[in-house]
């Protein structure tokens, strides 16, 4: 277990660091197909959720020298083991987390799970279309309308920055080969 643990830090996303520095709220969604019960009656509350979204706060609050909230897990506080985990992340990862502190605007980790119990465990499919129903589908692939399907997002992009597209630099870019 402990390596697992290790590991999450290690396997944080940089656009999720970023968004979370920024103070952004940031969800992560899983599905629980266990039938442990959580006070109140509540089932399929998954462990990514109840214990790596923790330990994810915890990290990042340590790191970036933020507010330390009460961390309890299953009605034990779980600051003291934390603390005592986090001595055992590599130094690679530690920077990797510390990086993003230049970055802040916000005194507090806004990462949350979103869960339910699910009864579709190994169902790929069930899955699939649950996933292609959620997000928009780009129609085409032609270059026009990948220009459209952008614009159509309504991105806040800074000032002087812009989505690259290849086929506007035409044949005369340099490839890969060449420089």
């Amino acid at each position: 277990m402990c390596y697992i643990i290790l590991q999450v830090l290690g396997s944080l996303d940089h656009n999720l660091l970023l968004h979370l520095a920024l103070g952004h709220v940031c969800l992560m969604y899983d599905l629980g197909s266990r039938d442990m019960y959580w006070p109140g009656g509540v089932k399929g509350i998954p462990r990514a959720i109840w214990w790596g979204v923790e330990w994810t706060r915890f990290a990042l609050s340590s790191c970036w020298k933020l507010v330390m909230p009460d961390f309890v897990l299953r009605g034990n506080n779980v600051a003291e083991m934390f603390r005592r985990r986090l001595l055992g992340v590599s130094k690679k990862v530690k920077k990797k987390l510390r990086y993003y502190r230049t970055y802040l605007r916000t005194d507090r980790i806004h990462f949350y799970g979103v869960y339910r119990q699910t009864f579709h465990d190994n169902d790929s499919e069930f899955y699939r279309d649950h996933l292609w129903n959620s997000f928009p589908e780009q129609k085409s692939s032609l270059p026009e309308d990948r220009q459209k399907f952008v614009a159509g997002l309504d991105l806040k992009l800074p000032q002087g920055m812009a989505v690259f597209f290849h086929e506007a630099f035409g044949a005369g870019s340099i490839s890969a080969n060449e420089h």
